[in-house]
């Protein structure tokens, strides 16, 4: 017999997997759309809504709110540059990247500080 007074055990929601910048080297493009520019780098950190790419250059130019794509392993990322350090440019992606996709790419080319 159904005991009417127990109800079923409804699952818990699972927090998002926090994902920490662990440092990569996954070699990309960026490629300024307005300019028709392409820097060759790498990523040095990648997470599902930002990244930082630092350019194969020597030099790194000051920009900010630049439309741009980060070309990541042949898959281009429509993102914008929120920030520039001596380190990179600091993207935000205008949609992110699975979270799979991330700990899969950033497993595979993880690297030491």
């Amino acid at each position: 017999m159904l005991d009417r007074t127990e109800k079923p055990e409804v699952p818990k929601p699972q927090l998002p997997l926090q994902l920490d910048r662990r440092p990569c080297c996954i070699v990309s493009e960026l490629l300024f759309d307005e300019e028709d520019l392409v820097l060759d780098g790498i990523v040095r950190w990648l997470l599902p809504d930002r990244a930082l790419f630092r350019e194969a250059s020597r030099y790194i130019l000051e920009r900010r709110n630049d439309r741009v794509r980060l070309r990541i392993l042949g898959e281009d990322h429509p993102a914008r540059i929120i920030g520039t350090s001596r380190d990179g440019y600091e993207l935000a992606f205008e949609t992110p990247i699975p979270q799979e996709t991330v700990v899969e790419w950033v497993d595979r080319y993880l690297t030491e500080e």
